[in-house]
């Protein structure tokens, strides 16, 4: 609004300054204005002489404000359009839990946190990403900063394109393998235990020969190896383990073994030794590296057909607020309690504020996995 104000004032000046010339018959400023708007709205003129008695002056100003009109008509609709389509209003109604949880499901650690839809109609194709942000040691030995890496996820399954269904609080989950960015390396590892006996530091190379580099990259990361998921060799879809006197290649630790029982059994096994579960050798690891976990929900509005995006992030926090169950980013030995209940009807309710709500794991006990014959 402003701007038509100014550009209907600017030219009205100059209507004003040319209508002796032109004998346009303005008499005053307000008929000069009126005369702008009429022009600028292309309403229609009611002059004496519609051709401005082939004035060379009223045809620049007529041109000139013409332009300027439909570039303000254009600059208009496009800040309504964009701010109408805007995604981050819609992003809005994307709800995180406060704060996300750390358990453990038979022997394995896994990372957790929860989201919801708060509209009726939740967005298509939405789909989640997890990044953890810290400080780490490359592979050269310097220290850097602020270094994102993504987090494989267990549920939804990644491989699958990591879809939600937004209408009901979806729990999405990443396991804590040798992988995962949330899980010390093992040179680190060695470093804190030597560091906690109170033995002197011993210099650790984090770069392997090259010889090695396949071989290890098999069973756990290593920079810059594509980021693999312990579930996968679990569920036979590659290897995870190698015999390192014939080269057949394994999914898992116990098929190893019991390969080597059978075909080798004069050899000792050379196994490498699995990532650590020490609860308190990876809340350090988590504390002293500052991790920070961003997870990323986009998704498209049906309505709109624009790219929504919501964003939330949990800090570790430092190690002497770990116990601090209740204001800590990230819960330990935690789970989210159920916030969907069944109606008389039938029909589900969803409680937004339950979707935060924790409750104690420690002296819990999950049901025994079931075997399928």
């Amino acid at each position: 609004t402003l701007l038509y104000l100014v550009n209907c004032i600017f030219f009205a000046l100059l209507w004003w300054a040319a209508s002796k010339n032109c004998d346009v018959g303005i008499r005053n400023f307000n008929n000069a204005f009126i005369f702008s708007t009429f022009t600028i709205m292309t309403i229609g003129y009611g002059t004496r002489d519609v051709f401005f008695d082939d004035c060379w002056e009223a045809s620049v100003l007529i041109f000139l404000e013409s332009i300027v009109s439909i570039l303000l008509d254009c600059i208009s609709l496009g800040i309504v359009y964009s701010h109408i389509s805007s995604g981050r209003r819609r992003a809005t109604s994307i709800l995180f839990s406060d704060r996300a949880a750390i358990h453990r499901v038979h022997g394995e650690l896994f990372f957790c946190f929860q989201v919801v839809e708060q509209k009726k109609h939740p967005l298509v194709e939405a789909h989640v990403r997890c990044y953890a942000v810290r400080d780490e040691t490359d592979a050269w030995g310097r220290h850097v900063e602020f270094q994102p890496c993504a987090m494989r996820l267990e549920k939804p399954d990644d491989e699958m394109g990591a879809m939600l269904f937004l209408s009901l609080p979806s729990l999405v989950v990443h396991r804590l393998d040798a992988w995962s960015p949330l899980v010390p390396p093992d040179w680190w590892v060695e470093a804190y235990y030597r560091r906690k006996r109170g033995d002197a530091p011993r210099k650790t190379s984090v770069v392997d020969d090259a010889a090695s580099f396949a071989d290890f990259a098999e069973y756990a990361y290593r920079y810059p190896a594509p980021l693999r998921r312990a579930s996968d060799a679990e569920a036979g879809y590659r290897t995870s383990r190698r015999c390192k006197l014939c080269g057949q290649g394994f999914e898992t630790i116990r098929d190893l073994r019991l390969h080597h029982a059978d075909e080798h059994p004069d050899e000792p096994l050379d196994c490498p030794k699995p990532s650590t579960h020490d609860p308190e050798v990876i809340k350090a690891y988590m504390s002293e590296s500052r991790v920070e976990i961003i997870c990323l929900v986009e998704g498209e509005d049906s309505i709109m057909s624009t790219c929504v995006r919501g964003l939330h992030s949990y800090q570790a926090p430092p190690m002497d607020a770990w116990d601090d169950f209740a204001q800590s980013d990230i819960a330990w030995d935690a789970a989210f309690a159920p916030c969907v209940t069944r109606l008389p009807n039938g029909s589900c309710q969803v409680d937004f504020d339950a979707l935060h709500d924790l409750v104690d794991v420690r002296d819990a006990h999950p049901p025994p996995p079931v075997s399928q014959s």
